[in-house]
Formats: C-alpha cells, structure tokens, sequence
C-alpha cells in the first residue's frame, strides 16, 4: 500500500469521525440549545428541517463541483477542506446563537460538510484504493472509513455526559477545522491516463441518468412538502 493511500485513508477516517460527531450533537444538546434560545425543545424543529435541506443542497452541488473542479485530484480535497472549516466555524458558533435563525444558520453550515464529504469522501476512497492497484483493500478501507462515522456519531453524546455541552462544542469545532487543514494539505487521487480514458468514455451516459435521478429526487421532496 502506498504511503500516500494510507495518508489519504487516515485523513477520511479523521474526518468522517468528525463529521459523525457533527451529526449527532444537534441532537444530544438539544436541550442546552433551547434554554440558549429561550425557546422550548419543539419550537426548535427548524433547525433540522433547515439541516436536512442543506445537506440535499450540498451533497448535490458537491458532486457537480467535484465534477467541474477536478474530483480525482487535488480539488476534491480542497473542496472538501473548505466545507469542514465551514462546518468546524458553525458549530463553534452554534452554542452562541441565541435566536433559532441563527441556530439553523449555523447548523447548516456544518450540513455541508457532511453534504460534500459523503458525495466527495466516499468516491475519492474508492479511488484512492484503485489509484493504489488495490482492490482487495476497497472494502476494507471504506467500511473504516464508515465506522469512524458511526464512532463519531457515538462519542459526541458521550463526551457531553462527562465535559459538559460548551467545552464539546469547542472540541468537537477545533477538530473539524484540524480535518479541514489535514485535507488541504493530504495529496490528492491522480488516476493513471487508462482509467481516466476509460472513466470519460463512459462518463456522459452516467452523468445523464444522474442528471435525471437528481432532478426526478428533488421534485419529490418539494411535492412532499
């Protein structure tokens, strides 16, 4: 395995980690947020409802960027860099909001770096360990990579039972921007002249029937709403 695969890999793990912690803390201080907003825990459905739609939002626009920017190089973590500090300066602030505007606001902002990080993080994996001529690893690599997510999801409420609800916030922030700064710096997926040719031929067809699903998708859930 090559040294800038398991970089790579350690980075995402980090990462997704964070992005559970991300995930789950809305939720586990639920309480704490109301009595900063001075609202009662069911006047506060906005900001979930505000949370979802942006990472729909982002999940879609991240893979269209990723598209236009260079998915497979460096501009795939350099997009995925500038959403985790996005997210690390959200949650940070989050615990300051004192208006349920301003909490979704900020909660927002930490939905689109899991957005961007689930369309993103998952295909730079999966080439990483073909760029790495390593498909018996593939599995392997991704199923850390998601375990890391459901860890973080588990130890956001665990820290808050024993650190209280601000100083979790200011951890959990601090080790999202530390995740934004590791995938600035973590080389990019740079896929062999082969695979790209054989990648971009197939590539229009797909990208249509995406295109399609996509748009079929959000039609939906607007109906719904």
């Amino acid at each position: 395995m090559s040294s800038n695969h398991k970089r790579r890999i350690y980075v995402y793990i980090f990462s997704f980690l964070c992005v559970g912690s991300l995930l789950a803390l809305p939720g586990a201080s639920l309480t704490a947020m109301a009595r900063n907003v001075r609202q009662r825990e069911d006047k506060l459905w906005p900001i979930f409802m505000a949370r979802g739609i942006a990472y729909s939002i982002s999940s879609i626009m991240g893979g269209f960027l990723g598209d236009k920017i260079g998915l497979y190089d460096r501009g795939a973590h350099v997009l995925m860099a500038i959403s985790m500090i996005l997210a690390a300066i959200g949650i940070f602030f989050a615990w300051y909001a004192h208006t349920i505007a301003l909490l979704a606001f900020c909660t927002c902002l930490a939905s689109v770096a899991m957005g961007v990080l689930d369309t993103i993080g998952n295909v730079s994996t999966l080439r990483s360990c073909e760029n790495a001529a390593e498909s018996s690893s593939t599995s392997g690599d991704l199923s850390a990579v998601h375990a890391a997510f459901g860890f973080g999801c588990l130890l956001a409420p665990t820290l808050i039972a024993y650190l209280g609800h601000q100083l979790v916030f200011f951890l959990i922030a601090l080790a999202a921007f530390f995740s934004g700064l590791l995938l600035f710096v973590t080389p990019g997926v740079r896929l062999d002249s082969i695979v790209c040719q054989q990648n971009n031929s197939i590539l229009p067809k797909e990208a249509n029937i995406y295109n399609k699903c996509t748009a079929k998708v959000i039609a939906l859930f607007f109906f719904l709403l």
